[in-house]
């Protein structure tokens, strides 16, 4: 709330960073288990080891690659719970985590929008995934 849009836009980029960094590191484990698909090694290491962290429960409701779309929802999110009540969805990091992985599992720019938030009152956080136009 303190820095205003301009806090929002560093949460975004330092979770992009963050989740290029997380797929860069999930691809090398994926070779090592045979994982070849990105919405393999999203669903099997990108959404469990999200969760492992305690940063929140996430499910990988939907994933396709013709045409790229995801939708992603995340249960207990650490950063939207502490949250002050907003009108606002309040998931930057998070949105941007979920941005950069993708960008870099698909190797095409994507566009995270959050649609349902924990601070506005919705039961969980959700995120529409698709590429950047």
């Amino acid at each position: 709330e303190k820095f205003g849009s301009g806090g929002e836009a560093l949460l975004y980029y330092i979770g992009l960073d963050m989740g290029v960094k997380a797929a860069e590191s999930h691809k090398k484990m994926a070779e090592v288990l045979g994982l070849r698909e990105p919405d393999e090694i999203t669903r099997i290491l990108g959404a469990s080891i999200f969760t492992s962290t305690g940063w929140g429960s996430m499910q990988i409701e939907e994933f396709t690659l013709n045409p790229h779309h995801a939708v992603v929802t995340v249960c207990n999110n650490f950063e939207c719970e502490i949250a002050p009540a907003s009108k606002q969805p309040y998931g930057q990091l998070t949105r941007g985590l979920i941005a950069g992985y993708l960008s870099h599992l698909l190797g095409l720019e994507m566009e995270v929008n959050e649609t349902e938030c924990v601070a506005r009152g919705d039961p969980h956080c959700r995120f529409e995934c698709k590429p950047r136009k």
